[in-house]
């Protein structure tokens, strides 16, 4: 059998030893390059921050972002910018006083990442006054999805009446389909959802502290106190679930 020998130039192997050493030295160059490039920026954008009091200023030029100029709660919703991270810093009135009140309940629509919590230690308080069908109503979507997290905040006094409609829904806070909720250490203290059907007929209550119409809702550390559901017939059935949390 014939062997064939492989002849190698001395020019030819000096070239690949420089080629060799020319790729090394650019390799160490490019990862020299990588080590001392600025590391690239790591976690959320910082939140924007905004301050509401009780007796804050409903002034549509109010920007509600100093401490020591806080507009309403009303306003500080309205100012939010869609699809970032804020923080809406609920400060005590000149009174001292921390509870915000509302007959109509406040709306949360901006899409985005919303914070909701007391300056300093201590609670603040969203009073519906008995009145209120919710105190605050979330909202989602496609595209338009919050979510919007509480704590040390205090929700009471929403109520929903319905007289011979046959059903009665709402809650503290409703929470619509694709918005989200988490509640951390708040209080959710009589909110009530009421049905009453005069004649002939059913009646069905649902709702209470919270709604969750097709969202997502976490709850810790939070306390459920003389939240209520009452479906009441003349002459026919009632039907009343929730109370506390009530999932549809």
């Amino acid at each position: 059998m014939a062997h064939h020998a492989r002849t190698i130039h001395p020019r030819a192997s000096r070239v690949r030893r420089w080629l060799s050493v020319i790729g090394a030295v650019a390799l160490a160059a490019a990862l020299l390059a990588i080590a001392d490039a600025p590391a690239a920026a790591e976690g959320p954008a910082p939140a924007a921050l905004y301050y509401a009091s009780p007796d804050g200023s409903d002034d549509p030029g109010a920007t509600c972002g100093q401490v020591d100029d806080p507009c309403s709660l009303a306003r500080a919703l309205d100012v939010l910018v869609p699809g970032t991270v804020s923080t809406i810093y609920l400060v005590p009135a000149r009174d001292g006083g921390s509870v915000f009140t509302t007959d109509v309940g406040w709306e949360v629509s901006t899409a985005g990442d919303v914070a909701m919590e007391p300056l300093g230690a201590g609670t603040a308080t969203l009073d519906g006054q008995g009145v209120a069908p919710h105190i605050l109503e979330v909202f989602g979507g496609a595209g338009n999805s919050v979510n919007l997290r509480l704590r040390r905040i205090e929700i009471s006094g929403s109520q929903v009446r319905s007289y011979d409609l046959g059903e009665s829904s709402g809650g503290g806070i409703h929470v619509h389909d694709g918005a989200s909720l988490l509640a951390s250490d708040c209080i959710f203290r009589n909110n009530a959802v009421r049905a009453l059907v005069a004649g002939s007929g059913s009646a069905i209550s649902y709702g209470g502290a919270i709604l969750n119409d097709g969202g997502l809702v976490g709850v810790e550390g939070c306390l459920f106190v003389g939240n209520d559901v009452t479906a009441t017939a003349i002459s026919g059935s009632g039907l009343a679930w929730g109370g506390s949390i009530t999932n549809i």
